[in-house]
């Protein structure tokens, strides 16, 4: 009889856990906007079944384009949508990426205007649709919840997961993930609002007017298989950062995690490929060590600091790289510090010191806990914890699939246990918080 009560309490438990949870879905759902849910079922239909009818007609086209380029019947238009495709990966890189997703720097908002209407020309998705795919893949990497978990392999990982259905885990972010601030992101909001006519206007019609005017020889067909093309190649080479550069390069950082660096990929990426950097310290603007190195991204938010429209840029100390490196990298990082390359390139003082500098040579913070010197001598915030480098650890458990074929396996899964490395606007808490403790003292 008792063990019949204690099993009826068990159920009972479990049903409220399952209401409660359900209830905190709906009322986080309610909170959105109805435009921002429209991106999950797109005309109505499931992401993944209207991805495939978008990548198939774009793929459809950008192969005619092929054809027409190989029989030599239109120009060469190559530089033109080298160029377009460029503009709308920056819109990525630096704008989805870097300022929407990570907050690695502050813009004003001319800056977010221009970023905004560079990532409409991609046409990856809106901006706030984009960053909350890029930060639930930070928090859960490589788990159930990862919307390109590369332990599924690396068709799933580069296009896979846009035309499978997702996971239930990853549904479920999807729906209780907080994204409040670009809820409340004037720009984000105006862009979700009106982002199919804004895509046909940056994506579309002007790309494909600017071919008629200046290859007039050309049809509208042809036109329009010129523009695919470029958002065929600019689309995979966005993937290659979710798949090449999660399987195949070194680990000097971390070698825990399965991002890497890849030069190839950066080189394509206008600044992406340096991925194991980028997962250990995703708080930092140039998402690489080495400023400018294969990084046009990282130029042009340094061109915009220079003309005041982009301030606050977040960066890792030398001193902060070396401590990670020793702790958590595959050694193949450490330098001579005596070596010319050894030094990094920095380009103004938001490089060498994210944190205001101090007014005195050397303070001690008021906090004992926090164990931190922050010294002016070098213009360097010297972190002396024993604990942490990147001020902010947390585990995620969760049950990765197993490494197979991404079509036979569709959403079979085994389990195991993940830690998936810090996610950035944690890590920027974290900073304020040091420095409000530095101004108190």
């Amino acid at each position: 009889m008792m063990e019949i009560q204690s099993q009826n309490r068990l159920h009972n438990h479990q049903d409220l856990n399952e209401e409660k949870a359900k209830n905190e879905e709906d009322s986080l759902k309610r909170k959105e906007p109805d435009y921002f849910l429209t991106f999950e079922s797109n005309l109505g239909l499931e992401a993944h079944i209207f991805n495939r009818l978008v990548l198939g007609t774009a793929h459809a086209f950008a192969l005619y384009h092929v054809y027409l380029r190989l029989t030599g019947a239109i120009p060469n238009t190559f530089a033109f949508e080298s160029i377009y495709g460029y503009l709308g990966g920056l819109g990525i890189t630096v704008g989805c990426h870097r300022y929407w997703t990570h907050k690695t720097f502050k813009a004003k908002l001319p800056l977010q205007i221009f970023l905004m209407i560079l990532q409409t020309i991609s046409s990856q998705n809106p901006i706030r649709k984009w960053c909350l795919d890029h930060r639930i893949h930070h928090k859960y990497t490589d788990t159930d919840a990862d919307p390109h978990n590369s332990k599924r392999g690396f068709w799933f990982s580069h296009i896979g997961w846009q035309v499978l259905p997702k996971h239930p885990d990853f549904q479920r972010q999807l729906r209780v993930f907080d994204v409040s601030d670009l809820d409340n992101d004037p720009v984000v909001r105006f862009q979700s609002r009106w982002f199919w006519p804004l895509t046909f206007i940056f994506h579309i019609a002007l790309p494909v007017y600017i071919l008629q005017y200046f290859w007039p020889e050309m049809t509208l067909i042809q036109c329009l298989a010129a523009n695919f093309m470029r958002y065929v190649y600019s689309l995979h080479v966005t993937f290659s950062v979710n798949s090449i550069a999660h399987m195949w390069g070194d680990k000097p950082y971390d070698q825990s995690v399965t991002a890497v660096e890849n030069s190839l990929v950066a080189f394509f990426a206008i600044g992406e490929g340096w991925h194991n950097f980028h997962h250990t310290f995703p708080w930092d603007y140039k998402t690489s060590e080495f400023g400018w190195k294969l990084n046009f991204s990282s130029m042009l938010i340094d061109f915009f600091a220079y003309m005041g429209w982009a301030y606050d840029l977040k960066t890792a100390s030398p001193q902060l790289i070396k401590k990670r490196m020793l702790r958590t990298g595959n050694g193949n990082g450490i330098r001579d510090e005596n070596s010319p390359n050894s030094h990094h390139n920095h380009h103004h003082h938001h490089e060498e010191c994210p944190y205001p500098p101090p007014a005195e040579d050397c303070l001690e913070s008021s906090n004992e806990n926090e164990k931190m010197s922050l010294c002016n001598s070098d213009g360097i915030i010297h972190d002396k914890s024993d604990e942490s480098d990147d001020g902010y650890h947390d585990d995620y458990h969760s049950s990765p699939p197993i490494f197979g074929d991404w079509i036979k396996e569709g959403c079979k899964f085994d389990t195991c246990t993940v830690q998936s490395p810090l996610w950035a606007w944690e890590m920027e808490r974290n900073q304020e918080g040091i420095w409000r403790s530095y101004k108190e003292h």
